[in-house]
């Protein structure tokens, strides 16, 4: 095991893992491929091990990211230029180990096809165009954010970009 992994399990506050860790012969390279099941077989309680995952999937292995506090991460905005830091931190952006509870709400017109067959096309578009427009507005009113038009119905998402405990009542909410 090199001395990086012995460095991340003591960020961690998990050195007592260490000679686990030496004994399976876990080095950096296959750090981020472990599981809890496989953490479960080396005998790691509970606690541990989701505290392990959650910091497994905090990792950028690929770019082989230093447990160093001292080396630089990528997501150090002091020796970065203005513009570059705008466009890490766009609302979209899934930060590495960030992980939120959310609630999709998926929302469109039951029997549209049919009720929409005896209209004319202008009509057509101004009743979805209505009915679009509502659901639009009860999930913006609810602290939710329309992520895709489907034909005759909407997907929204609640608890994120921003967080939110009552992401699942706001769905509700919006969906009555």
């Amino acid at each position: 095991m090199t001395d990086k992994v012995t460095s991340w399990l003591k960020q961690q506050g998990l050195e007592q893992f260490v000679p686990v860790f030496v004994e399976q012969q876990i080095d950096w390279e296959i750090l981020s491929e472990l599981k809890e099941d496989d953490l479960e077989k080396l005998r790691i309680p509970l606690g541990p091990r989701k505290k392990i995952i959650k910091a497994i999937a905090a990792l950028d292995v690929d770019k082989s990211e230093s447990p160093d506090p001292t080396v630089s991460s990528s997501l150090d905005t002091t020796r970065r230029p203005p513009a570059e830091i705008d466009a890490s931190f766009a609302a979209w952006e899934r930060m590495p180990g960030e992980r939120k509870p959310v609630t999709m709400l998926f929302a469109d017109i039951t029997g549209s096809t049919a009720l929409t067959e005896a209209l004319d096309p202008e009509e057509t578009h101004d009743l979805l165009y209505g009915a679009t427009r509502c659901m639009c507005e009860a999930v913006e009113n609810n602290t939710g954010v329309v992520c895709r038009f489907m034909g005759d119905g909407i997907m929204a998402m609640f608890g994120a970009p921003v967080a939110s405990e009552h992401h699942a009542i706001n769905a509700c909410r919006a969906a009555l």
